[in-house]
This record gives C-alpha cells, structure tokens and sequence, in this order.
C-alpha cells in the first residue's frame, strides 16, 4: 500500500442529522481518520484529462467528468444526479438531502491513493458537483485507474429527514 511521503494527518468530526420533527440532532459516525492528500491548490496544474464516463445503479447516475494532474497528486472531478429524497407536492418545500461519498483509488500495479473530498455543491433538482483530491500522483508506470464508489451517505440537513446510505458500487476505468 502506497501513501504520500509528506506526513499524514488524521481529523475527527461528527456529522449531523435530523430523525423527526422536533427531537434533538443525532451524530453520525465518521470512519476516522480521514486522510488528507497533499494541498494541490498552489500547485502547479501539469495536466487535465477528459474521462466522461457514466456509472448507474438504481436511479442515480455518477460521471467521473476529468482528472487534474499535479506534481503532488491529482483532482478528480465528479457529477452525480440522482436523489434520495421523494418530493411531495403537497407538503412544504425541505431542504435536499446531501450526497457524501469517498471515491476509493488504486492503479493497475496495485498502489492505493489517498483521498478526500474538497469540494462541491448542488440543489433540490438532483444535480451535484464533487471533487476529490488524491495523492501521490500517478506513477509514471501505471497505465490505468480504478475508482470505486462503494455507497452514498445520503445526508439530512432539516427537520423530519433522515439520514440514508444507498448502496452501490459505481465504478470507473481510466487509461492513463
């Protein structure tokens, strides 16, 4: 298994969620701890590479759309539609549900690369952005990346929602 060289950081935080109307925020589990690749945003960008490949499973669809190549590692660039929530038109607007998700990273030679999310945003219609930072970059011999999305934490921000996770996988192979 393959790690940055620069030294690794952990973090602990509790995400929270609503169960019913009313009743007090309970936290959710956090695998801990979370790795944070090296901080590609004063890099220099080497590269970028179109991927746009489609991943489905049930009725949400992931596209890995490119990856951003540095010296330190690289940014994958995700967009998932799909919703866990079921509107009712008869009730009052809520707040969407918000999808967290770890992309897990490996090469054909078997190295493992280290992520975390860094960023995203999106909206009541089911569209969402994500992007993700890997690191080490690449080695120069691998020829293809694996990512696996092994579920959907499916993230409740209002009164009377739940937190869920779908499961998946979603998955992509890219040639480098």
């Amino acid at each position: 298994r393959r790690t940055a060289e620069r030294g690794q950081r952990g973090a602990s935080f509790v995400l929270v969620g609503h169960d019913e109307h009313g009743q007090a925020a309970h936290p959710l589990p956090v695998p801990l701890p979370v790795p944070f690749p090296a901080d590609l945003g004063g890099e220099v960008l080497q590269g970028v590479m179109g991927v746009a490949q489609t991943a489905k499973v049930g009725n949400t669809e992931i596209d890995l759309v490119s990856l951003e190549f540095y010296a330190s590692g690289f940014i994958a660039n995700l967009r998932l539609r799909g919703t866990a929530d079921t509107p009712d038109p008869s009730g009052p607007p809520r707040f969407p549900r918000h999808p967290d998700f770890s992309p897990q990273v490996t090469d054909d030679l078997g190295n493992v690369y280290e992520g975390s999310p860094s960023g995203g945003g999106g909206g009541s219609r089911g569209h969402w952005r994500s992007t993700h930072h890997f690191s080490p970059a690449p080695l120069a011999a691998a020829s293809a990346l694996h990512f696996t999305i092994v579920e959907i934490r499916w993230m409740a921000h209002g009164p009377g929602q739940q937190s869920s996770i779908e499961p998946g996988p979603w998955e992509f192979h890219v040639s480098l």
